[in-house]
């Protein structure tokens, strides 16, 4: 039964280090269809470094091909307005946004499609915003809490005070993807910084698909669930990385749920909290909840291809 369509619906892009992904959303930030284009008809697509994006021309036309055909299927589906976000791999470090935006003007050129390169403290608010909205996270006691959101090539730090206001926020370039022999120093001088310029925190909210994917595979390799049996989280993490099997389960690579475990391990080790979850919300959802800015998706092969649109 195919998912209807509202005609406010708004088609949202993410240009990540783990994916170029894609869904069609409520105003409200829920999800009305998560791929209006499969992996299977175009093949699956990671962006990794911008370095890698700069200079793989093929890599390039295939990521371009693929916001085309999801551009289409969005028209042919009477959908108006979109957004593209981009995150680390157009950001980061020596991959800053004066090379990243290269790529997205070509984007702009060939898909007549606008790409927004968020700063740290953008991301950081969208997954907080996102977080906060996931109705397991919105029904706990209010606490001080700090949520860390790991993705391939940053992770973000976000302090919440007990009002679930957001008082905080800091993004590392640092994620999954780093080599698990440069780890330790990375996430000790994080957490160490976070130690110092934030409230005690007595609950921690871990996001990102390392331990999103982590948890579904414990709940379904183990009775009760393993993240369950483990208190704190990173020992969870760490039965994981050191299962063989449950490793597989996860289908991470065993240096992305290694350095995962690290990260948690810091964590809980320096700040000592009271409770540890874990949240499944995903940074479009709160793309969509904290902007107004959307723009008028073009229709195919439009004489205006290229020019940069004006916002809704």
């Amino acid at each position: 039964m195919s998912t209807h369509i509202p005609p406010d619906a708004i088609l949202l892009i993410e240009l990540s280090s783990g994916k170029v992904g894609h869904g069609v959303y409520a105003s409200n930030g829920s999800t009305l269809k998560t791929n209006l284009v499969s992996e299977t008809d175009t093949g699956k697509i990671q962006l990794k470094t911008q370095d890698a994006v700069d200079g793989d021309i093929d890599l390039q036309n295939t990521i371009i091909d693929r916001i085309n055909a999801v551009k289409h299927a969005a028209y042919e589906n009477g959908i108006t307005r979109y957004r593209i976000v981009a995150t680390a791999p157009l950001r980061e470090g020596e991959y800053a946004s004066d090379k990243g935006s290269n790529f997205a003007d070509k984007i702009l050129a060939e898909t007549g499609l606008y790409v927004d390169i968020l700063t740290g403290d953008d991301e950081a608010h969208a997954i907080a915003t996102a977080i906060l909205s996931d109705p397991k996270i919105a029904s706990l006691s209010p606490e001080p809490t700090l949520i860390i959101d790991m993705g391939g090539k940053s992770t973000e730090f976000i302090s919440v005070d007990p009002n679930s206001k957001i008082t905080g926020s800091q993004s590392f370039p640092f994620g999954h993807k780093q080599n698990v022999g440069d780890i330790n120093r990375l996430v000790d001088n994080a957490v160490q910084r976070i130690a110092g310029e934030t409230a005690h925190p007595t609950r921690i909210i871990y996001s990102g698909s390392v331990f999103r994917h982590s948890v579904k595979a414990s709940n379904q390799a183990a009775t009760p669930p393993l993240h369950k049996t483990h208190t704190p989280f990173s020992d969870f993490m760490t039965a994981s990385s050191n299962d063989g099997s449950l490793a597989r389960a996860i289908d991470f690579p065993k240096n992305s749920v290694a350095v995962a475990s690290t990260l948690a391990q810091a964590v809980e080790t320096t700040l000592s909290p009271n409770t540890v979850t874990t949240s499944t919300a995903k940074i479009p959802t709160g793309v969509i909840l904290t902007t107004s800015q959307f723009y008028t998706l073009p229709k195919p092969d439009a004489p205006d291809i290229g020019q940069t649109p004006s916002p809704l």
